[in-house]
């Protein structure tokens, strides 16, 4: 016999996970902070003074963009075909096409632009 979950429990329960997801994203806001003056700083503005509001992501790179469209285009062809191996009729002069593509967005990806280990960034 299956529990009958009520509407009042399921609204509960998604209550709680955001809130601990809320505790937790805190949490690691103050795991970025290097001092008490930068936790104070973030939480009045996390709180009080909601200037995150303002978009501070910076634009993706060209390779970005061009790998979304790449797998984006696969996906819809994917999902037109109603095949998961639908790429395997191909002629081959196609598959190279695709292949050399996601190459060369990939070898795009690793441009000189600095990049540091992700802990670091923390």
């Amino acid at each position: 016999i299956k529990p009958v979950i009520t509407v009042t429990d399921a609204l509960r329960r998604a209550f709680i996970i955001v809130a601990f997801f809320q505790i937790v994203a805190y949490g690691w806001l103050l795991f970025r902070a290097s001092s008490w003056q930068q936790i104070s700083t973030f939480t009045d503005r996390l709180f009080f003074h909601p200037l995150w509001l303002t978009p501070t992501i910076p634009k993706p790179p060209l390779a970005a963009l061009l790998g979304i469209l790449l797998i984006f285009g696969t996906d819809l062809a994917q999902y037109l075909a109603t095949d998961a191996t639908f790429y395997r009729r191909w002629p081959v002069q196609l598959k190279a096409a695709l292949y050399s593509a996601l190459l060369v967005v990939m070898i795009m990806g690793f441009s000189n632009t600095g990049t540091t280990f992700i802990y670091f960034q923390f």
